[in-house]
């Protein structure tokens, strides 16, 4: 993490040493989260994991203009591993599971979104919600409730697509005046895969831990991801 600040001009700048100062106290964080540690108990992990969330969030708006766009786009990246490493440490688990596995436009279906908290403290619950694309509707039978104890929430959302939904295809195509493949759609050149339609959110925690999930069908045929 100390090793981010290269990508700021001027080290000696005082955005330079604020930065180094807070990238070196998330580097201590971790280690001390490391060492609470425990198996039997990953709970005792969640103080230090939160101290983790904290600086992060607040480190966002400290980075200095220039090479703000490197440091940044990695400083969300250890965001969102603190937020799965609070996840596992807390006991919350997230999963969603859609009643078919092969829709048209203008279909309804219904999604299952459950989140289950395994650990041994209530937790409140912010949102339980389920993100679509554009033109899509979704809208849950229910409102959630105000928090997760020892138990599991399931929400079902009622799902239609949208009539004008493009049909699923392979994230690339051949070039028609050379011999290569060009991916389509282009802000997805960078990735490894396209992101999925449909994806679960739930934001829970004192302060506002975000997990997410793809939608998954699991059925007669489905090998279960």
């Amino acid at each position: 993490l100390p090793g981010l600040v290269r990508f700021v001009p001027g080290q000696d700048t005082p955005g330079a040493k604020t930065l180094a100062a807070k990238l070196q106290e998330l580097q201590i964080g971790v280690g001390k989260a490391q060492a609470a540690y425990d198996s039997r108990a990953p709970e005792r992990t969640a103080p230090w994991l939160e101290v983790l969330l904290r600086i992060l969030r607040e480190l966002t708006a400290e980075v200095p203009a220039q090479g703000r766009e490197e440091v940044v786009s990695r400083l969300a990246d250890e965001q969102r591993d603190v937020e799965q490493a609070l996840s596992l440490a807390l006991g919350m688990r997230l999963e969603a599971r859609a009643s078919d596995d092969t829709v048209v436009p203008g279909q309804s279906f219904r999604v299952d979104v459950s989140l289950r908290n395994e650990g041994r403290d209530p937790l409140p619950l912010h949102a339980l919600a389920l993100d679509v694309p554009p033109g899509w509707r979704a809208a849950a039978a229910e409102p959630a409730p105000a928090q997760v104890a020892g138990t599991e929430v399931r929400l079902a959302f009622d799902v239609t697509v949208a009539k004008d939904a493009p049909f699923t295809r392979p994230y690339w195509k051949k070039a028609p005046d050379r011999d290569r493949l060009l991916v389509d759609p282009r802000e997805h050149e960078t990735l490894p895969w396209s992101p999925p339609d449909l994806v679960a959110r739930a934001v829970w925690g004192t302060p506002g831990i975000t997990s997410t999930t793809p939608v998954r069908w699991r059925g007669g045929r489905s090998p279960g991801v």
